[in-house]
């Protein structure tokens, strides 16, 4: 770890956390938090991690969303988004990654000046290609390395590089990760047609 940096043991992040493991790992980060007296605590996602320091009511809490938490979770049932909005409200700032996030945030309840987000991709005032993308000759190749899990909207990348693909003949889509029978499902809503396939595993 960098110098300065304390790994403090505690009862979370050993095993599969459940419902009833609740009250167990609230009265620890409790202790954990008086033990350290921190400046302030960043925690998430919004319903689990950040809604334990809310409770115990430990101030500044910086909540961080994971998009599903917010996305998915906090419409589960009334629970759930009671928990949210408990949570939002008792956070100085929220942080999220996109307008989604934000947006979502705002219904419920969370003011628009403690919201920061910090978005994932390319400032595009900073860096705004030409009207032929830059490459190999006459080829482009495009890299995700996304997993094919429904919430992340893959299909929704390939029906875009259909449509940008008409204009750049060049254009190619390079997908990492991906379970072959899944691909060729997308590729056949979206219309596009498989030249090649890549699957690649990483072992730590």
């Amino acid at each position: 770890m960098p110098e300065g940096v304390q790994i403090i043991p505690w009862n979370g992040g050993t095993r599969e956390v459940k419902v009833k493991d609740g009250p167990r790992l609230f009265f620890d980060l409790r202790k954990v938090i008086k033990a350290i007296n921190p400046d302030l605590v960043h925690a998430g996602p919004i319903q689990r991690c950040a809604f334990l320091v809310a409770l115990d009511g430990f101030k500044p809490l910086v909540s961080m969303s994971w998009g599903y938490d917010l996305l998915m979770d906090a419409d589960r049932n009334k629970l759930w988004r009671w928990v949210s909005k408990f949570t939002l409200r008792r956070s100085a700032i929220m942080v999220g990654d996109c307008n989604t996030i934000r947006e979502k945030a705002l219904e419920l309840g969370m003011a628009e000046e403690r919201i920061v987000t910090f978005p994932w991709g390319v400032d595009l005032k900073k860096f705004t290609p030409g009207k032929y993308p830059p490459g190999r000759g006459d080829q482009f190749t495009l890299l995700s390395t996304r997993s094919w899990e429904p919430i992340y909207g893959v299909d929704v990348l390939a029906k875009a590089f259909v449509k940008a693909a008409k204009q750049y003949k060049g254009l190619k889509l390079t997908l990492i990760q991906i379970k072959i029978k899944i691909l060729e499902y997308k590729a056949i809503q979206t219309g596009f047609r498989i030249s090649y396939r890549l699957n690649i595993r990483v072992q730590a």
